[in-house]
């Protein structure tokens, strides 16, 4: 159905983002056993819990609004739940991945905060102060989640960036020893390549010389 009005506006934006808040639910649990942080998988873990909270207390803004939401499909946080899926099958459990869960937990955290800042003016607009109130409530813990992350992120940055570290200083070594390996090689292969060259030339000097000493003879 075409959107025509604020309150179209409204009803297709909180169907959107009731989804947005079910596909997390399934998100939070997989990144909480996907990081070796307790501080983080803590983060995690308590954000599931509000965000069942926020899905009823949606549930309550709906019932007491009286509308009805749409049956639709988030594809903007289907998008940025797959980035966190990607992240943890591409990198190893560490603080590096620890780094880019929390940069994909707050992608997720500024998506919702800008979602639920919109559907606090819509409601405002239209009159509809319970709903702001509940929408407003969620706004709140959405911003404090994406603070408690700026806090985790802090320590954890800097352990990634030591351990990126160390895998580099790995890398350039292991790059160093196989370097070395293939010139003593190359230094083989020229060595006895030398040694048949300077036997050839002794031979046909030889050759040469005997075949002067013949001549001068007859």
């Amino acid at each position: 159905m075409a959107r025509k009005t604020v309150t179209d506006l409204f009803i297709h934006e909180l169907s959107d983002v009731y989804s947005a808040e079910k596909q997390i639910t399934r998100a939070l649990p997989r990144m909480a056993r996907a990081t070796t942080n307790p501080l983080l998988a803590q983060a995690f873990n308590d954000h599931l819990e509000e965000t069942q909270g926020q899905i009823e207390r949606i549930d309550t803004l709906v019932e007491v609004a009286g509308i009805k939401l749409k049956r639709m499909k988030c594809i903007a946080m289907e998008g940025l739940v797959e980035e966190s899926k990607e992240l943890i099958e591409e990198i190893d459990k560490g603080a590096v991945l620890d780094a880019g869960l929390i940069g994909a937990a707050q992608k997720v955290e500024h998506y919702e905060i800008a979602s639920y800042g919109t559907l606090a003016t819509f409601a405002e607009i239209l009159g509809m102060q319970d709903a702001k109130d509940l929408l407003g409530q969620t706004l709140e813990e959405e911003k404090e989640a994406d603070e408690r992350l700026t806090q985790v992120a802090g320590q954890i940055n800097f352990e990634a960036e030591a351990e990126g570290g160390e895998e580099e200083e790995e890398g350039e070594e292991q790059e160093g020893r196989m370097a070395s390996a293939g010139s003593r090689s190359s230094s083989g292969r020229g060595s006895s390549s030398g040694g048949s060259s300077s036997g050839g030339s002794s031979s046909v000097s030889r050759g040469k010389s005997n075949g002067s000493s013949r001549s001068k003879k007859r």
